[in-house]
């Protein structure tokens, strides 16, 4: 077995091993949350099934490795699972991306968070979901899904620095800033580890991965954003940490 694929084999087990314990620790964590009266996003609860899909599909992919390993180009007919697999993934980041951006708010600037309406939360959800099944059944045109999702996450989080930014040199009470201030910087972080480290490198090799040979480009940055199993409950975790029960925040407030 070549080097490169039994990376790729170790990061997708230490990513469903991990992504597993982090989903339980993630769903208790929005448990206890909406049993002291919160309200749970729409984006965490899709980021959070984007997990699971990616989690179902693990042992799938396994064996579509194991069989090209074995077999080779010939009799490789994997890629609907593979294709699912990266636009999971895909899909991931944007949740990811948007559970940071709507933490920061809530943490930071919920009068601003109220403008988001769970109608709208709800259609970014669904679009986001279409473009799984696009990239799963449509490659040929996936690249183009794939391209756009990117860029949206880059805008994303660059208004998540923004408002980070903004809110830490703001005039506030330094009480208030300091409050808000830990778990703000660490949401981000995670939110900014996850796009440029997990994502960055294996963003050069999608749009060609999606309409070649899965397994001859470099299957480094594929294996490594495995992890993102582990980074997404972890950014679930420290959105609800930081955010009072009771206070009126995230997308379900605004709905009327």
């Amino acid at each position: 077995m070549h080097p490169e694929v039994q990376i790729l084999l170790v990061f997708l087990v230490i990513g469903f091993c991990g992504g597993s314990a982090g989903l339980f620790w993630a769903v208790r964590c929005l448990f206890l949350h909406r049993r002291a009266g919160g309200r749970i996003s729409i984006f965490i609860i899709s980021l959070l099934l984007s997990d699971v899909f990616e989690l179902v599909l693990i042992p799938f992919a396994l064996a579509v490795i194991l069989e090209y390993e074995h077999f080779g180009n010939e009799h490789f007919d994997g890629e609907s699972i593979l294709c699912a697999f990266i636009g999971a993934g895909l899909c991931g980041i944007c949740f990811h991306q948007l559970v940071a951006l709507e933490g920061i708010l809530a943490l930071t600037a919920h009068h601003w968070l109220s403008r988001l309406s769970t109608r709208l939360c709800s259609i970014i959800s669904f679009f986001l979901w279409v473009g799984i099944l696009v990239v799963s059944f449509l490659p040929e045109i996936g690249w183009v899904i794939g391209l756009i999702l990117y860029v949206l996450t880059g805008v994303v989080a660059v208004i998540s620095c923004v408002i980070v930014c903004k809110t830490t040199n703001s005039s506030e009470p330094l009480s208030l800033t300091e409050r808000f201030k830990k778990p703000t910087v660490k949401v981000l972080a995670v939110a900014l580890t996850t796009l440029l480290i997990l994502y960055g490198p294996v963003s050069l090799f999608t749009g060609s991965m999606l309409i070649r040979r899965f397994l001859d480009f470099a299957l480094w940055p594929f294996s490594i954003v495995r992890l993102r199993l582990i980074a997404d409950p972890l950014l679930c975790v420290l959105v609800y940490k930081g955010v009072p029960p009771t206070q009126p925040n995230f997308s379900d407030q605004s709905s009327g």
